[in-house]
């Protein structure tokens, strides 16, 4: 189906049937040449990056091609949506993996002790990121050449647009832990017995989603 609206496409410079690759190097290239650190034009930066945002989503990027309206839902229901589909998941891997240990352990402490863990390994890449970030901040600039092309200096650039990306990829993914354990505390698990360890090294359906 030929999208209603293609000004998105055009300014990542992309077609219609780019797929998400294409779409994801398109924006970089952009990004690198209008990034106002860079002496680019912010509102041309600001039209890349929103094209971006609504092309890189693949519901987003469905209903702009139906109806030619740059619309996306709003981020607090997509983290609520994103949060029920995980739990969820962690939820049936449990009952695939635990066995009879199911009736012994308390399920809810389970999921909150994991999603415990999974936020602290996506706090320590944030940090590690943003220690990266100051780094090449630091470098930016340092590479002189003329006239304007520079080489080098391009690749630093990238590698802080990367970094970003890469850092509000884990935001999202920590904001979606939080809104994990708000769901729990609303439920009781009631088990029976004396409560067992759980194997931790068998990892759940959050583990798989979530990389960090």
């Amino acid at each position: 189906m030929k999208p209603k609206n293609t000004k998105l496409y055009e300014d990542l410079d992309v077609s219609p049937e780019a797929s998400p690759d294409e779409i994801k190097k398109a924006y970089r290239k952009k990004a690198n040449a209008h990034h106002p650190d860079k002496g680019g034009d912010p509102r041309k930066f600001h039209a890349v990056a929103h094209a971006y945002d609504i092309l890189r989503d693949p519901k987003a990027r469905r209903q702009y091609d139906r109806t030619g309206k740059a619309e996306k839902g709003n981020p607090e229901d997509r983290v609520k949506q994103v949060a029920r589909e995980t739990v969820a998941g962690m939820f049936r891997d449990i009952i695939d993996q635990a066995g009879e240990k199911i009736f012994h352990v308390d399920i809810c402490d389970m999921i909150r002790d994991e999603v415990h863990n999974i936020t602290k390994k996506l706090e320590d890449g944030m940090g590690k990121l943003k220690k990266e970030k100051g780094r090449l901040k630091r470098l930016s600039g340092r590479m002189k050449r003329a006239p304007d092309d520079n080489l080098f200096e391009a690749i630093v650039t990238r590698k802080i647009l990367d970094n970003e990306i890469a850092t509000e990829d884990l935001g999202t993914k920590r904001k979606v832990m939080k809104e994990i354990l708000k769901i729990l505390d609303h439920y009781e698990y009631q088990y029976e017995e004396e409560r067992e360890a759980w194997p931790s090294q068998q990892g759940t359906h959050a583990a798989q989603w979530f990389k960090y």
